[in-house]
């Protein structure tokens, strides 16, 4: 069955977005595959790995659960970050040296505890609390770049920049700080360029997923200069506008958020925990009601001009005065942009109700392997409800043959 061309946009979480993987998992089990990925924080990890499966025509739930379950289910442990972790950069890791954790965890920080220490730790001159080694050294074996791309497909991360970068709008500067870095993964790319477009990536994915704080910020090349970049969700967390720009062929647009998107937060909030998840969940979905609205409004936009514009006896749209001057009012800058504009489908899907834990539980919770494998099966449990209901829309109606009995 030949599906029009769809886009996938997966929201931030931390550990939470391990709910992407099952969500993957049923579009690849169902054929249903993006011609365009955007990400934001997790999303961005399991967008990049996404169109690599795509590029290299191995989109199946085998090499999703590979890549994507199995990173989040082996890899994403507080244990490991801190084990594998650089001792000599510019974390709170860094600063206490190699001690890994263990049952006599407690003592040896007494006994490295000096008054001297003491001071350089309270003047909180570090960056971050873990090192990102190994969740860079995870990407480098993750991320391999193939000796060829099978498959076009275009990917794009947000990211945050800590210095900011003037914008111009209306002659007005402006400093803005969300944005987003674009890959174009097609056949025509020579072998060296597929090296340096993954290279490229592993480091923007890396960027757009330093929860601040947790993770450093990643310096990064970016329109000339180099840049800090940390947690694409902060400023940019509902992309929909971007990925009909990577692909404008695109007529729906998945978006996927490991949070309740369209229903109030449910329990109680009465410690700091349930205070930070919160606060947390507003910023990650404080631009989605905006960004839905603009693409609404231009599904309206776009369904009244055709009911507007003047057209010829066969039905083409006439490169007339009367039609411009609507196409002007409109925004759009000719007949031919017009023409190639189609309303957009937005299909969400979301948790029925919270996943259980906070953002970071399945870092650090005992039981986080269990954790983790109910977010992906809750992923793909909800995706079930919504691919099943996108494919009954878009399958082909049966083809009745006159004169064949039954």
């Amino acid at each position: 069955m030949s599906l029009p061309p769809c886009a996938l946009v997966l929201t931030g979480g931390v550990v939470k977005g391990a709910f992407h993987t099952g969500v993957l998992k049923c579009m690849a089990e169902n054929e249903v595959i993006p011609t365009a990925i955007v990400g934001a924080s997790a999303g961005a990890l399991n967008g990049g790995m996404c169109a690599k499966l795509i590029a290299e025509d191995r989109f199946t739930p085998y090499w999703i659960d590979r890549m994507c379950g199995q990173l989040w289910l082996q890899q994403a442990s507080l244990q490991k970050l801190w084990a594998n972790g650089e001792v000599t950069d510019n974390s709170l890791r860094s600063l206490l040296g190699d001690n890994r954790p263990n049952i006599f965890m407690l003592r040896n920080l007494l006994d490295w505890i000096s008054p001297g220490r003491l001071r350089e730790l309270l003047k909180l001159r570090f960056t971050s609390v873990f090192s990102d080694k190994h969740f860079r050294e995870q990407l480098e074996q993750t991320i391999k770049a193939p000796p060829k791309i099978q498959r076009e497909v275009h990917f794009a991360a947000s990211v945050t920049s800590l210095t900011g970068t003037v914008e111009t709008y209306a002659n007005q500067s402006l400093i803005a700080h969300g944005g987003y870095i674009s890959f174009h993964l097609h056949p025509n790319l020579e072998h060296d360029q597929i090296d340096a477009l993954y290279d490229r990536m592993r480091t923007v994915m890396r960027a757009s997923s330093s929860f601040p704080g947790m993770f450093p910020p990643v310096p990064l090349m970016h329109k000339g200069k180099v840049d800090w970049f940390t947690d694409g969700g902060l400023t940019k967390n509902a992309p929909f506008g971007r990925a009909v720009k990577l692909d404008p062929n695109v007529r729906t647009i998945f978006l996927v958020s490991c949070m309740p998107i369209t229903q109030p937060t449910s329990g109680r909030i009465d410690n700091i925990t349930t205070i930070v998840d919160q606060i947390y969940k507003i910023i990650l979905n404080k631009d989605l009601a905006n960004d839905f609205r603009k693409i609404q409004q231009i599904n309206e936009r776009i369904e009244k001009l055709h009911r507007l514009m003047e057209r010829d006896s066969s039905g083409v749209f006439l490169d007339n005065a009367f039609n411009q001057a609507l196409i002007d009012v409109a925004g759009f800058k000719s007949l031919q942009e017009f023409v190639n504009k189609r309303t957009v489908e937005i299909v969400i899907i979301e948790p029925t109700m919270d996943l259980d834990g906070d953002p970071f539980a399945g870092l650090y919770r005992p039981d986080r392997g269990q954790l983790i494998e109910r977010y992906i099966q809750q992923g793909y449990e909800t995706a079930q409800i919504s691919i099943q209901e996108y494919l009954a829309r878009h399958r082909p109606a049966p083809v009745m043959l006159e004169g064949v009995d039954d």
